[in-house]
């Protein structure tokens, strides 16, 4: 099974056959009730095998910015270098919780697979970090494992990880 298919949007970078072996490994071999956590291109990685896709380039995502949690709207900063964003928009609302999002539109560009802008829905937000109920999957963009990051946004994500995942 590979993540690359006729929807450009729907894989991770441009080396097909460590997609299949990375999802061979993380998804055929153990139940999909395993929790799993992903940061950074783990992240984007399983946005894809969770079903949803990416936004292929984004602008200034790459450094330091806030981020906001959803559901008390306190903010963080997050050290983050991507310029691909998970978009979880393809997949049905009860298969994602979006956790946080950027506070600001960093990106002035978002493109797809054919270096197309991408059709953005009404509630698009930047996702920062993303749960998908449907593989048990945390997704981080950013790196709160960096010496940078502040310890506030690290306890936060640990606190994520630990209420979310149960681990």
């Amino acid at each position: 099974m590979s993540l690359y298919n006729e929807n450009k949007g729907n894989y991770t970078y441009a080396n097909a056959n460590r997609d299949d072996f990375e999802l061979d490994y993380m998804f055929h071999r153990f139940s999909h009730k395993i929790p799993r956590l992903g940061i950074c291109r783990g992240a984007q990685f399983l946005t894809v095998a969770s079903g949803a896709s990416l936004i292929q380039h984004v602008t200034n995502h790459g450094s330091s910015h806030p981020i906001e949690l959803l559901r008390n709207g306190n903010i963080y900063d997050i050290t983050s270098t991507h310029h691909q964003m998970m978009f979880p928009y393809t997949l049905s609302d009860q298969n994602y919780n979006i956790i946080a999002a950027s506070k600001y539109y960093l990106s002035d560009t978002y493109l797809n697979g054919d270096n197309e802008e991408k059709v953005l829905p009404k509630n698009f937000l930047e996702c920062e970090i993303v749960y998908y109920t449907n593989t048990n999957s945390l997704c981080i963009q950013g790196h709160p494992e960096f010496e940078n990051c502040p310890d506030e946004t690290k306890q936060m994500c640990l606190k994520l990880i630990k209420n979310i995942l149960k681990l």
